[in-house]
């Protein structure tokens, strides 16, 4: 039960947009944010306060891992070598970091490339395997 409290805690001290999104929902992953927020982790926060999300289902490679939290959207953390996580130069995210503003029904990850499903459609990115036809 003291788990369960613990984030309640977390969830409320997250900023709640006007638009009345749940908490955590405002991505700045190129760090604007409304007048007096900051950008941490991928999400606009007000002064002193962070937005750590409650993961419902985590997906891990072995460079790189994403995650979906309880309202579906996606996080990422590890390496970026090939653009696993963004499409950005920067070569890692040391903690799990908000990524783009869609909701993902399911992922799965591999050896530098993502796939994901959202409202029926498939979509994958990253780095690609050539087809290769069978040796005789």
């Amino acid at each position: 039960m003291r788990g369960v409290a613990a984030t309640a805690v977390l969830v409320a001290a997250c900023y709640h947009a006007p638009s009345h999104d749940s908490a955590c929902t405002i991505t700045c992953n190129d760090g604007a944010c409304p007048s007096d927020m900051t950008c941490n982790r991928g999400v606009c926060v007000a002064a002193g306060e962070t937005c750590d999300p409650v993961f419902r289902s985590v997906y891990a490679s072995p460079t790189f891992a994403c995650a979906l939290d309880s309202h579906d959207a996606l996080w990422c953390w590890g390496s970026n070598v090939h653009h696993e996580l963004d499409a950005s130069d920067r070569s890692t995210y040391p903690y799990a970091t908000r990524v783009g503003k869609d909701r993902w029904d399911t992922l799965s990850v591999g050896a530098g490339h993502v796939c994901g499903i959202r409202g029926g459609a498939l979509y994958c990115w990253a780095r690609t395997i050539a087809a290769r036809s069978p040796r005789r």
